[in-house]
């Protein structure tokens, strides 16, 4: 049986709706999905690092023909 929903604060509503008109670009959208399946991919190998995890994701991009920018990544796996 579903409960019912929690009231939210109108502040938060406001922030959400706010949200909703900024817009999404291409690169964000990117930026989004690299983090999405860099996070799952880290998820299923705690041990990973962040740096592995983006080398794994720019080879799925490859083996799947996408062209996406590739970045200069530092030890760390952030971009600089």
């Amino acid at each position: 049986m579903l409960s019912k929903p929690i009231a939210a604060r109108p502040e938060l509503l406001d922030l959400i709706e706010k949200s909703k008109q900024i817009p999404i670009t291409l690169e964000m959208r990117a930026a989004q999905r690299r983090s999405w399946v860099t996070a799952g991919i880290m998820f299923a190998d705690p041990d990973m690092t962040k740096a592995e995890a983006n080398r794994r994701y720019d080879e799925m991009l490859e083996c799947l023909g996408y062209a996406e920018p590739r970045r200069q990544l530092d030890d760390r796996g952030e971009s600089g």
